[in-house]
């Protein structure tokens, strides 16, 4: 009972939007002679449920623009929110819930560190809140490699806002989370694991090992071909990794050189990633003779 009433509650606290939005929602309407029949409270909550559920899902698809990402983050937390008062949701449904809501401030966190000027948020309150999703969601389904994967998101994306101590203080845990998504990464998320495994592989921290860097990139590229964070790893991961300036420039040129218009939410993010890492070039590289 305990730990389901923390997987209802985790991440209520300090959402003064959405609670704002639950008023407004609740306000009762003016008396009317041909009123249809009043709901009963938990008809009427129900309702309210829904309505919120379905206001963050097609703001969630609108999510590229930030005034959309901002309504479908209110929304899902006023969906927690009104579901941990009246209890409305089976586990499963708040499991999804919990799941969608760790999603949606990944990207609202890496939106503000790509440096988009659409980012609702800073990145370190977001992916902090993704975190107390998916944590939230592992209490409800221990064995969700999905939860597994949006944590370690989240954990990465807060440990890029907040600097080098961070990523040291989280590197253990991280890890932990690493091995269970090698072991068993999420069908719909393959590609998506595969290039955190290479950000893995890639990295000093964990003991750098460059042809398992290379391999879970090109696995990444097989489960995803048209994914553009693929030639973003190649750039700003095995190039670096190999100090292979020209291959650096050359993948992340192709992505600038993309028109946005057209692109994915995500893919246009990876083209801002890609157009901040040309610009500091170098400081991955010595710079080029004149």
């Amino acid at each position: 009972m305990a730990t389901r009433l923390y997987a209802r509650i985790s991440g209520i606290s300090g959402i003064a939007l959405a609670i704002g939005l639950l008023a407004a929602c609740s306000s009762a309407p003016p008396p009317s002679s041909e009123a249809a029949p009043a709901l009963s409270p938990a008809e009427d909550h129900e309702a309210e449920l829904q309505s919120l559920l379905q206001e963050a899902d097609a703001s969630w698809k609108e999510r590229r623009s930030g005034e959309s990402l901002e309504r479908a983050l209110r929304a899902y937390d006023g969906a927690l929110t009104l579901d941990a008062e009246h209890d409305l949701v089976d586990d499963t449904a708040l499991l999804d819930l919990q799941l969608s809501r760790a999603q949606a401030y990944a990207f609202a966190a890496r939106a503000a560190l790509a440096g988009s000027d659409e980012a609702p948020q800073d990145a370190t309150g977001a992916a902090r809140k993704g975190e107390e999703a998916a944590r939230a969601a592992l209490l409800l389904d221990e064995n969700s490699n999905e939860a597994r994967y949006w944590l370690a998101r989240n954990l990465e994306l807060g440990a890029r806002a907040a600097g080098a101590a961070a990523k040291l203080e989280r590197a253990p845990e991280l890890n932990t989370l690493f091995d269970a998504l090698a072991a068993n990464a999420p069908e719909r998320l393959r590609a998506e694991s595969a290039l955190m495994l290479a950000g893995r592989a890639c990295s000093a921290d964990f003991g750098r090992d460059l042809e398992a860097c290379a391999a879970h990139i090109d696995a990444a590229e097989q489960a995803a071909p048209d994914d553009l964070d693929v030639a973003l790893a190649r750039a700003s991961l095995l190039a670096v990794a190999t100090n292979d300036r020209a291959a650096f420039e050359r993948h992340l040129s192709s992505l600038v050189a993309l028109k946005p218009d057209g692109l994915s939410p995500e893919a246009q993010l990876a083209r801002l990633e890609a157009r901040a890492l040309l610009e500091q070039i170098d400081r991955y590289f010595a710079p080029t003779s004149p």
